[in-house]
């Protein structure tokens, strides 16, 4: 398993779900830019979040655009696009306890 300690953007706003077995959970996106001048670039994330970490998130208030650091296990997943049709990878970490932080704009 590979660690992540990243800085970012939330890319969407948050929304609190639950599984079948009623366990809660957070999905949302996250992007950084990595790079310097000419070579700069977004690097983009699923993040997933469960239990009592999913509901700290949802009462931090953070959104769409919100500046945070993030801690967790980094995993390639393979999905299926919205088509229905194309396989995908994307990157994926699982926060751990507590594994978000937001960051200041003097930070």
């Amino acid at each position: 398993m590979a660690q992540i300690q990243v800085i970012g953007w939330i890319t969407n706003d948050l929304e609190m779900k639950y599984s079948e077995r009623r366990v809660p959970y957070v999905r949302f996106g996250f992007a950084e830019r990595i790079g310097f001048g000419s070579q700069v670039r977004t690097q983009y994330y699923q993040v997933w979040a469960w239990k009592e970490t999913a509901q700290e998130l949802i009462s931090s208030g953070l959104k769409n655009g919100s500046h945070v650091r993030l801690s967790g296990t980094l995993m390639l997943e393979e999905y299926i696009r919205q088509d229905g049709i194309t396989k995908d990878k994307r990157l994926r970490i699982s926060l751990n306890s507590g594994g978000f932080t937001p960051v200041s704009k003097g930070s």
